[in-house]
């Protein structure tokens, strides 16, 4: 069984980081993912960088190989900062994924042999996914207000 840490971006809304927290673990539940941890920051702008330092240290002693978050918004605010955190983390045998998104697109351009996605969820999975992400981008517009 394959190590994972799940990540969330939080919201500072409890029911919204909760549900957020249920749909991930229903992802790593079904993929067949222990789950090693669930660490978490208050960023609008993806991973920080302690953040990705964690997960690098988790890989080498718990033996973590994935981190698996909501959407490519938690990992990053453009696609190239998501291409720069899912390439440094790659150099150390992680792999990214969201409940969201197929991530294969991005790990393709790398050239990494990462693959990421959720072709597989169900379509009531699929709605809850994207009700969060809408929710979460709506908690976010307000904070930044």
């Amino acid at each position: 069984m394959n190590k994972a840490v799940i990540y969330i971006s939080g919201t500072m809304n409890e029911t919204v980081d909760n549900m957020v927290v249920r749909v991930i673990e229903r992802y790593c539940e079904k993929h067949g993912y222990e789950i090693a941890a669930l660490l978490g920051e208050s960023s609008q702008s993806g991973m920080s960088m302690p953040m990705k330092y964690s997960f690098i240290g988790m890989a080498e002693v718990e033996d973590i190989d994935t981190v698996v978050t909501l959407s490519s918004a938690m990992v990053g605010t453009t696609d190239d900062e998501i291409m720069e955190t899912i390439d440094l983390l790659a150099h150390y045998g992680i792999t990214v994924e969201t409940a969201k998104e197929d991530m294969s697109a991005y790990y393709d351009a790398l050239g990494s042999d990462g693959y990421c996605g959720c072709d597989d969820s169900s379509m009531d999975d699929t709605q809850i996914i994207k009700e969060l992400d809408k929710l979460i981008r709506m908690v976010s517009g307000r904070q930044q207000d």
